[in-house]
């Protein structure tokens, strides 16, 4: 049998310090905001790395920067103001969001490698929406539009299941999902992530 699927019976946690970098496929909602009228629910994926501590066996906090990326995003059948008239067509912009979080995490006790972790989450995210452009409806002209950035509150909470292997490394899955103020409302994310515990 591999050397990683050995796994010793989950130690305690208390005082323990965890850094752990991850992987958030999912979709996210996204809306034009003051560039014009319209919205679009898309794939996204956020990279993260995160950093807590073990207040008890169960309870763990830290915090958690986030990154993510999309280019050439599509938002069809927008509605955007052109030399004063309301035109419809299609926008297409690109997003960066840079995030920063407070993480409170409790992960049950079951005395095996396996065990459930919730997380609730909440921070700041600076979203960026550069190279945004305009296409008329029937037109094969882009018409240039102002680049858009902002802070936005988030809060977001999620379900996995924690597996540790060899005594000091973790891997973990599961759901989450995220509310957030302004131009992203929503998004729902399947998290990946690995870890390793310092002492």
């Amino acid at each position: 049998m591999s050397l990683l699927l050995v796994s010793s019976a989950a130690r305690a946690d208390r005082r323990e310090w965890y850094a752990v970098l991850g992987l958030d496929p999912g979709v996210a909602h996204s809306e034009l905001g003051p560039t014009g009228s319209g919205e679009a629910t898309r794939t996204s994926g956020t990279f993260t790395a995160s950093g807590y501590y073990g207040l008890t066996n169960e309870w763990h906090v830290g915090a958690r920067i986030r990154l993510s990326k999309t280019t050439n995003l599509e938002v069809n059948n927008s509605v955007v103001v052109l030399n004063g008239v309301e035109t419809l067509g299609d926008v297409y912009e690109d997003h960066l969001g840079i995030g920063l979080g407070a993480v409170l995490l409790y992960r049950l006790s079951t005395n095996h490698p396996l065990a459930p972790l919730f997380e609730l989450e909440g921070g700041v995210t600076n979203h960026s929406f550069s190279r945004v452009a305009f296409i008329p409806k029937g037109s094969t002209y882009s018409y240039p539009q102002s680049n858009v950035s902002y802070v936005a509150l988030y809060g977001a909470a999620a379900v996995l299941l924690e597996y540790r292997f060899l005594t000091r490394w973790v891997a973990a899955a599961g759901v989450s999902v995220q509310r957030e103020s302004g131009q992203v409302p929503w998004g729902i994310s399947l998290p990946l992530r690995i870890g390793v515990i310092w002492w």
